[in-house]
């Protein structure tokens, strides 16, 4: 059974890879969704949080402009940082991710 926050994307030369999609919240009259690689991506960081704009079409649009995507993922880390109970494992998380890993707060 597939993880319902696994989203798949493709490169230009059609491999696919999975992300976890991580939140989505609303900035500016906008909706951004945020994407962590769920395997080893050449040329992401596993860290990484990648950001697209969520169109009214449900279309992904990458996001380019620096300042857009340091005011969304502070936004972002803001709304994570009120906490959320994970009913998982029971650890109260502060991170930009909450998928159980619990390596955050450890």
């Amino acid at each position: 059974m597939q993880d319902e926050n696994i989203v798949q994307f493709s490169d230009e030369q059609g491999k696919v890879y999975n992300f976890y999609h991580i939140g989505t919240i609303d900035h500016a009259e906008k909706t951004y969704a945020f994407f962590q690689a769920a395997e080893e991506v050449e040329g992401v960081n596993p860290d990484e949080v990648i950001i697209y704009e969520l169109t009214d079409d449900n279309d992904l649009l990458p996001v380019e402009d620096q300042a857009v995507l340091d005011a969304v993922f502070n936004a972002f880390m803001e709304e994570m940082e009120d906490g959320c109970d994970c009913e998982e494992c029971g650890h109260e998380h502060h991170h930009h991710h909450c998928d159980c890993g619990c390596e955050d707060e450890e």
